[in-house]
């Protein structure tokens, strides 16, 4: 009986590690990209009904940086981004950073052209953000109660909604009297 319980520990476990490991780090890679192309196609066909031109330097720079996270998303991590940084730090860069060109290029756009445009890069940095945290497994893991949390309680408002607890509360309060 324990042989078979311990095949059976063992087959659940290197599961887990197939899942862990190497299923889900590629789900989740999948998933950033999908979702960095779409919001690629909403920046197009911002462009396309006239909200900004193809060859505006900031539309250029957002389509630019999207298809670099496209391209590099494999590789962003938490655990690369902390390398990254201690490795650069301290560095001269002579290429100017991102938020120095964006700076310099929303100045030249309508007011109703940087509310969407910085909309559009907040969702971008939104899913690099949720990218790097979720890529890791042992990050996921760690936040998944957090995510579950947060899901049972709008779950559990939205059923108070739907139930309308505040007139019970109202009825045992004044039974209550």
């Amino acid at each position: 009986m324990e042989p078979i319980l311990a095949l059976y520990s063992l087959t659940a476990l290197v599961g887990l590690w197939v899942i862990l490991f190497w299923l889900y780090p590629d789900y989740r890679v999948d998933a950033f990209r999908e979702d960095m192309f779409a919001l690629r196609d909403e920046l197009f066909e911002y462009a396309a009904g006239g909200g900004i031109q193809f060859d505006d330097p900031l539309y250029v720079l957002l389509r630019n940086t999207m298809n670099g996270f496209i391209r590099v998303g494999h590789k962003l991590s938490l655990g690369h981004l902390v390398v990254f940084l201690w490795w650069t730090n301290g560095a001269k860069s002579y290429r100017p950073k991102f938020a120095e060109i964006w700076e310099s290029r929303i100045k030249h756009v309508s007011c109703q052209q940087r509310e969407s445009l910085v909309g559009i890069r907040d969702r971008m940095n939104v899913l690099v953000t949720k990218h790097m945290v979720f890529n890791s497994p042992l990050f996921a893991l760690m936040f998944a109660p957090v995510v579950l949390a947060k899901g049972l309680l709008a779950f559990t408002k939205k059923l108070q909604s739907l139930l309308r607890i505040e007139s019970i509360d109202t009825l045992a309060s004044v039974a209550g009297r």
